[in-house]
């Protein structure tokens, strides 16, 4: 159901006008809206607000800004390395290094920053102009407030806000904000409009081209980013798909949907129509709630029994290893027994055990039937120096270990299969062993 199709079942059953007076609209869509955001706010409907995507990291930069409406992160996986990222605080990169900029390479964590009106922060901290535009057009009237901090004549941390203006007759068109004299701003602390916007309005830091510094969304009134940081900052582009929940956004467009399943739609319109019984002291409110509950104890048997639908925490051997990790002290063998009536002597104690995690080993090869060593690893990121190499036998292998490939430049052929974006189902190589084709991983078998 539409928002739309939602009001009129409302409407309808409360004997309203299709097109009731504006008070009440607004009244029935701020009981939609409340509900709406109740119902998939509860950790049990998680699941059903997922979203997945993709950033691709620039050189030197340690944060970036995910698209509106990310609530939190779920996972960040690093598609360049095949691995996933583990997740720190805040606090715990700043304990490691004070000043993470100087410390460069591959990440192995991601640092969840909280919401920040940026998208970009520039590289160095150092903002000198700026250019407003629509970028989805007709953007609506509304007064906009810049509010920026920054260098204002040799001092630091000095704020201004200002209100910029759209360029006309074409608002699409970047038009320079206005910077006081002597101010060069670094960061900006709000980006916001006096009314819901029609359309989207941008900031960015250069005429054409450029990087986009901040946005305020069609619907919105205020630019919001949820800011991700990575450890060690990236020293070079990697593509991350990065799971995240969405934000519960309200329905505001006659088409818009709620993010349910669309046979469980018709529990919004029971709430907002129970509610307006309670808004008008009817008694119908009893009948109505009985209803409601029954369709919410159907939504949760829905959920609950379907297996998608179920939070299941990943094995720790799915992430990057950044760094030895602990696992569990195991119980030592048991002791002698004791003399009748008294407990023997404790055992010998256990050991410590250490998860293993993934081991990336870069393989270059350059000729047709090479040989790859895969000892100690669970991937292989292998370049090849041309396209259609052939690798022939794999050395270092043991029966059961698992083996990923990864294409780091030019197609590559395992022996006796296709090529490795589509290998087939079996490979056999000279070396006795046999590779299997398992979703994404190769494993040997005697």
């Amino acid at each position: 159901m539409t928002l739309n199709e939602i009001e009129l079942d409302v409407y309808r059953r409360l004997d309203y006008a299709d097109t009731p007076p504006v008070s009440v609209k607004n009244r029935i869509d701020g009981f939609i809206n409340q509900r709406h955001r109740q119902l998939l706010a509860s950790n049990r409907m998680r699941l059903l607000r997922l979203a997945t995507t993709t950033l691709v990291t620039v050189p030197d930069r340690a944060s970036y800004g995910l698209p509106y409406g990310c609530a939190r992160i779920s996972r960040v996986m690093d598609q360049d390395n095949g691995a996933l990222l583990t997740t720190q605080s805040y606090e715990w990169v700043r304990e490691h290094n004070p000043n993470p900029q100087n410390v460069t390479g591959t990440p192995e964590v991601w640092v969840p920053l909280g919401f920040s009106p940026v998208a970009t922060r520039p590289i160095p901290p150092v903002i000198p102009a700026l250019w407003i535009a629509a970028t989805i057009v007709p953007p609506g009237t509304a007064t906009f407030t810049l509010v920026l901090v920054g260098d204002f004549n040799g001092t630091p941390g000095q704020t201004f806000t200002l209100t910029p203006v759209l360029a006309t007759p074409d608002p699409m068109v970047r038009k320079a904000v206005t910077l006081p004299a002597g101010f060069t701003p670094s960061d900006v602390l709000e980006f916001s409009s006096s009314a819901p916007l029609t359309g989207a309005v941008a900031l960015f830091d250069a005429d054409t081209g450029g990087s986009l510094i901040s946005q305020i969304s069609k619907g919105q009134t205020t630019a919001r980013y949820y800011r991700i940081g990575f450890y060690p900052v990236p020293s070079a582009p990697i593509t991350y798909w990065i799971d995240y929940e969405r934000e519960i956004l309200p329905l505001v467009d006659p088409y818009d949907e709620p993010l349910l399943p669309i046979d469980f739609h018709d529990i919004i319109a029971l709430w907002a129509r129970l509610d307006e019984y309670e808004f008008k002291s009817d008694d119908r409110w009893m009948v109505t709630r009985s209803l409601v509950e029954e369709r919410q104890r159907q939504l949760r048997s829905w959920v609950d029994n379907h297996d998608a639908y179920t939070l299941t925490a990943l094995p720790p051997d799915r992430y990057r290893p950044s760094g030895k990790m602990g696992g569990l002290a195991m119980a030592g063998p048991a002791g002698p027994p004791g003399a009748p009536g008294a407990p023997g002597p404790a055992g010998p104690p256990g050991t410590l055990t250490i998860p293993v995690l993934h081991s990336v080993v870069p393989v270059t090869i350059s000729t047709q039937n090479a040989t790859v060593d895969c000892t100690g690893a669970d991937i292989l990121k292998v370049t090849a120096t041309t396209t259609g190499l052939t690798i022939q036998t794999i050395t270092g292998g043991v029966n059961g270990q698992l083996l990923s490939f990864i294409a780091a430049s030019n197609p590559f052929i395992l022996a006796g299969g296709g090529n490795i974006v589509t290998p087939s189902s079996t490979i056999s190589l000279t070396n006795g062993y046999t590779l299997l084709y398992d979703v994404d991983t190769w494993r040997y078998v005697s």
